[in-house]
């Protein structure tokens, strides 16, 4: 028996996705709309969302289109919106992982003015794929560096939370980062860094075993302060954790940028 919670919620998604795709539809500027995520796939509970790509005809910022989109559709329930030019699309349907697996692979196209812009992409050339696994491995190490570098700032300021929650983020781009660059696939959809790495060789990190288990537990309760016991400003995390969680983060992050190359 389905929870009633469950039904309503789906039913208010359904209402939500055909009044948001008609919007889309009557305005000339819209060249398509995809579902993808937990709704495309059938599995919505009382905390389902929508995750919607579309496809725009704009010279606006990635950022400031989602933006304005987002403020014109004005949602009545949760939505992830990801907004790219024809052109863009194009790309990305070649280029990205995640968009060919997740978004083109899994998805549903609700709505299109030009079908043929869907059409699956000519297959990549050996030489275009190596391409394409290098330029997708420093997508993911440059957040990881960007990361290492909030640890850091942390660590100065004395924000041992933070210091271990960016470290900890660290880690995993740079994992997930090398196993885009050795498969070309979409990045495992785990924060759990000990899961990561054992889709690496085992050599590569088999000495770091130890902290990868230390700092998985470092990932939930730094996002979630009512996830630790306590009160502020006396909380779990403390100086020692952030010294070993940054020291771990330098050494993956350097370890991923001399593995990834052939």
């Amino acid at each position: 028996m389905i929870d009633a919670p469950v039904i309503d919620q789906k039913s208010a998604l359904d209402a939500e996705l055909k009044r948001i795709v008609e919007q889309l539809a009557a305005r000339p500027d819209i060249e398509g709309v995809i579902v993808f995520g937990s709704y495309a796939a059938g599995k919505t509970d009382e905390g389902s969302d929508l995750d919607l790509a579309v496809i725009q005809n704009t010279t606006a910022r990635f950022y400031d289109r989602i933006g304005e989109l987002y403020l014109w559709l004005k949602p009545q329930v949760t939505l992830d919106l990801l907004v790219y030019t024809p052109n863009e699309f194009l790309q990305a349907k070649r280029k990205k992982p995640f968009f060919r697996d997740q978004i083109l692979g899994k998805g549903r196209v609700l709505w299109a003015r030009h079908p043929e812009i869907f059409a699956p992409p000519p297959p990549l050339t050996p030489e275009e794929r190596e391409q394409v696994m290098i330029e997708n491995f420093e997508d993911w190490i440059q957040r990881a560096r960007e990361d290492l570098r909030m640890a850091e700032l942390a660590w100065e300021n004395q924000i041992w939370n933070q210091a271990c929650f960016h470290s900890q983020q660290a880690i995993e781009k740079s994992l997930k980062g090398l196993i885009v660059r050795r498969e070309n696939l979409t990045a495992p959809f785990t924060h759990e860094i000990v899961i990561l790495a054992a889709l690496l060789p085992a050599d590569w990190f088999d000495d770091l075993q130890a902290e990868f288990t230390r700092i998985n537990g470092f990932y939930a309760p730094t996002r979630y302060p009512t996830a630790e016991p306590g009160e502020l400003p006396e909380r779990p995390v403390n100086r020692q954790d952030a010294e070993i969680a940054i020291k771990t983060a330098r050494q993956v992050v350097a370890r991923a940028e001399r593995f990834s190359k052939p």
